[in-house]
């Protein structure tokens, strides 16, 4: 139940006590048992290669009857290898071992989630994305309700980092349907996708609604830890919305002293989130204490080989030295940032940092061979808006603009970071808008109408 809960300070006083008790099972047993979930804490204390050498020893003990500690040794023993720079070498091994899996049950889901969780914290976005469909689509036929939860979660991280905001909330509303079935860290962490969904989409009050929800969830917890993680997501918001004071006020009264560890692929940190609350003060005072912090979290995602937060990071940097004034800094930094965004192409960190970088991604343009990432990051933002007397919106002009070219829906799909499937829709929708049922009938409507730029 703790290590569900997260609560792994208060696990050690357990396991000292553990070996002293009488039980069915032998010594042996215990000790191999308490040896795994030493590895875990290890892991959680961001010390991959020692928590890998502690959960392989245990797992080489392990009988075969103990199936569920088995499963949750797996999943930590790929996260750990991902931490310790090894995660693309041991994802193949599981890949392997996925496949001479005949029968669907727990274990092949646990193998199959242990590689989107390594996929996730290596910034592999497509392979995640490829994974986890696999992991829903077994967990929906199994009626496994509790792997179908997750799934949905994962999902909707993906779909966030996309900036697929409808396909998020989708998601995240999913997964927080069923917030008892998550680890509470992860049920608030679906909060804080939903909320920052709604609030890019613009649905500020469905925003609003879902933090006294969140909130409530944290107090039910009796958790300080998950209490100032949701009032974290609270300030967050408010510094989206533009009460900067508030914000400030909440970073100024907040104790982080007690937030360290790894970040995980958590789209909220608290100690995160005092930095971004730092930069948009822009004191000097707060800049200097911002630099410092993120270097120090720079640093340590670097170690533990988390790709998403080394991107956030990056950008809150980006931002810090540019108010600094320190221009080939930040562009060195931006330029870091895009190129790790780029293989899982990343688009939500960027363009959640417009229009304050804006500036800074055209110069780089100019400099980059990324520029079709670059240009989506900028025009993401307005994806979704109708342009003056044109009934195609913006991404749907893009998508026509690129099909007017004689590209296929494959074609355009990796142009424009975004799957076939969505080519497809959009393609339907200008059909629709323009009432043409064919695509050269559509260009050329388009181009009477002067609806193309």
């Amino acid at each position: 139940m703790l290590k569900f809960q997260f609560k792994f300070s208060d696990i050690p006083p357990l396991l000292s006590k553990a070996g002293t008790l009488d039980s069915e099972y032998s010594k042996e047993e215990i000790e191999t048992e308490i040896n795994l979930l030493n590895g875990l804490l290890l892991y959680w204390e961001g010390k991959g290669k020692s928590s890998m050498e502690v959960i392989s020893h245990a797992l080489g003990k392990l009988p075969e009857t103990s199936q569920g500690v088995r499963n949750d040794g797996l999943i930590y023993f790929a996260i750990a290898s991902q931490m310790s720079g090894e995660g693309e070498a041991v994802a193949k091994i599981y890949q392997k071992k996925i496949k001479n899996i005949s029968s669907e049950g727990t274990h092949k889901l646990r193998m199959i989630g242990s590689l989107v969780f390594v996929y996730l914290l290596s910034g592999e976005l497509i392979k995640a994305d490829e994974t986890n469909r696999q992991l829903m689509e077994i967990s929906k036929r199994l009626n496994n309700k509790f792997i179908t939860t997750w799934s949905y979660y994962l999902q909707g991280i993906i779909h966030y980092q996309w900036y697929n905001l409808e396909k998020g909330i989708h998601c995240f509303s999913k997964a927080v349907e069923n917030e008892y079935l998550l680890s509470s860290n992860t049920s608030l962490d679906s909060y804080a996708g939903l909320i920052l969904s709604y609030q890019a989409s613009q649905q500020y009050e469905k925003a609003s609604d879902a933090i006294v929800q969140m909130i409530a969830f944290a107090k039910m917890t009796n958790s300080f830890e998950y209490i100032h993680r949701a009032y974290s997501i609270k300030a967050r918001l408010q510094l989206l919305q533009g009460h900067l004071e508030k914000a400030i006020q909440w970073e100024a009264a907040t104790d982080f002293s007690n937030d360290t560890g790894i970040m995980y692929f958590w789209l909220d940190v608290p100690r995160i989130t005092q930095c971004r609350i730092l930069t948009a003060h822009g004191s000097e005072a707060s800049l200097c204490k911002a630099e410092e912090k993120l270097l120090e979290y720079l640093k340590f995602n670097r170690e533990t080989h988390t790709t998403p937060q080394i991107i956030e990071t990056l950008l809150l940097l980006t931002m810090v030295y540019k108010k600094q004034g320190k221009i080939n800094e930040a562009m060195a930094l931006l330029a870091q940032g895009v190129n790790l965004a780029l293989p899982g192409k990343y688009l939500h960190a960027f363009i959640s940092h417009l229009p304050e970088i804006a500036d800074l991604l055209k110069k780089l343009s100019m400099q980059s061979a990324d520029k079709n990432f670059i240009r989506r990051v900028l025009q993401a933002a307005d994806a979704h808006k109708t342009v003056d007397d044109n009934p195609l919106s913006c991404r749907e002009i893009e998508v026509l603009s690129e099909i007017s070219q004689g590209l296929t829906n494959k074609d355009v799909a990796d142009k424009l970071y975004i799957s076939p499937e969505t080519v497809k829709k959009h393609t339907k929708n200008i059909y629709q808008k323009l009432g043409v049922n064919n695509r050269q009938h559509a260009v050329f409507k388009a181009n009477n109408l002067r609806l193309l730029r």
